[in-house]
């Protein structure tokens, strides 16, 4: 017992011990700063910069005034890590590509340049840049500025097309004119398809979202669904703007039938939720979308079903689904509606705190404000 006592005194001893030199540390560094403060109170910036003391604190002085002055010699002052990002912010922040090849980086390099190009809207700069960050500095100021000739110096021709159509993807919702659809590929390639739906901002759009999400669900699951980019734009201007006549643009029928439904006026579409999904689930089964493979064709209903169940806000759906599914689905209805409530039915525990995480984090974002209304 006296030698527990005795350790523990000793330990006690050696605690006291760091305490007392980390306070002496804390002091003689807080010494330093207040030291450099009144040595560096006076004269130009630069001098100040030059008499703070501590190492870490004279670059980044050097670094905030060669970035506030535009001033790139400075950057020469700094240590390879610093000067790389001390040349890109000056680019960055004074417009000036001239300095974006000083970064030393090849990446950094195009991407700075890609900056300023988008920023001053000189997308001459994209020419500067080799292959893809070419390709990647001419979309991104294409897409921006809704520029769809600058899609033609792109020399990739799945990028170019994406390019193009996303631009006019775009414009028939920003627009609201469906005859921009028709400048939209019709190829089914699945990258295409995806390219062009980011591009687009399509999804911002809600009722177009909302609409499409069996679709985009569908899309990533399935190689082959026989669905264009340029369907899919007459599908969102429809379902945005209950407008039924943009469904005859549609090529594939199965969709043309659910575009119908949803664009159909409210009077007249009572019961048009029960019909849609009842068009995808025949979609599903559609064998020359899913072959004879009896997996895909229940992947697919399988996905309508989730989308039935959020759509509709019923959790009854879920318990009919196999465990994967059932799990899916709980967690997105969670997700969409916030309401942790759907967590319960989780039995796999790292599942069920996942959820509750997610939908926490969506009610906390609801509220603070931070998650705003999609038009």
């Amino acid at each position: 017992m006296v030698k527990q006592d005795a350790a523990e005194a000793a330990l006690r001893a050696e605690q006291n011990q760091r305490l007392r030199l980390m306070a002496v540390v804390t002091a003689v560094i807080v010494g330093l700063a207040l030291l450099s403060v009144a040595l560096s109170s006076g004269g130009s910036p630069l001098q100040r910069c030059k008499g703070v003391l501590v190492a870490g604190g004279r670059e980044q002085c050097y670094y905030q005034l060669a970035v506030s002055s535009g001033n790139a010699t400075l950057c020469g002052n700094l240590t390879l890590s610093y000067s790389e990002s001390c040349y890109l912010s000056i680019a960055e922040a004074h417009d000036n590509a001239s300095m974006c090849p000083l970064t030393g980086n090849q990446s950094g390099a195009a991407l700075c340049t890609s900056y300023v190009a988008n920023a001053t809207g000189r997308y001459g700069l994209c020419y500067s840049l080799n292959g893809t960050y070419r390709d990647s500095c001419l979309s991104t100021i294409a897409m921006d500025s809704h520029n769809a000739s600058l899609c033609s110096g792109i020399g990739n021709n799945a990028n170019r097309t994406i390019c193009s159509s996303s631009i006019a993807f775009a414009d028939a919702l920003r627009l609201k004119n469906k005859d921009y659809c028709g400048s939209v590929t019709s190829a089914t390639n699945t990258g295409i398809m995806d390219g062009v739906l980011q591009g687009s901002t399509a999804l911002d759009y809600g009722r177009v979202s909302s609409n499409l999400s069996t679709y985009i669900m569908m899309l990533a699951f399935m190689n082959n669904t026989g669905i264009s980019p340029r369907d899919l734009c007459y599908l969102s201007y429809a379902s945005q703007f209950g407008n039924q006549s943009a469904c005859t643009g549609i090529s594939n029928s199965t969709m043309q039938q659910s575009c119908a439904i949803i664009a159909a006026p409210p009077s007249n579409s009572t019961s048009s939720g029960t019909e849609n999904y009842t068009v995808m689930l025949n979609y599903c089964r559609n064998t020359t979308i899913t072959g004879t493979n009896l997996s895909a064709q229940n992947n697919c209903a399988e996905l309508v079903m989730i989308s039935k169940a959020v759509g509709t806000r019923n959790s009854t759906i879920c318990s009919s689904l196999n465990a994967s599914g059932a799990e899916q689905c709980y967690v997105s209805l969670a997700s969409q509606y916030s309401n942790t409530t759907y967590c319960t039915y989780l039995s796999n525990a790292l599942v069920r705190n996942a959820c509750y995480q997610d939908a926490t984090y969506n009610a906390s974002a609801a509220f603070n404000g931070t998650v705003q209304p999609v038009p």
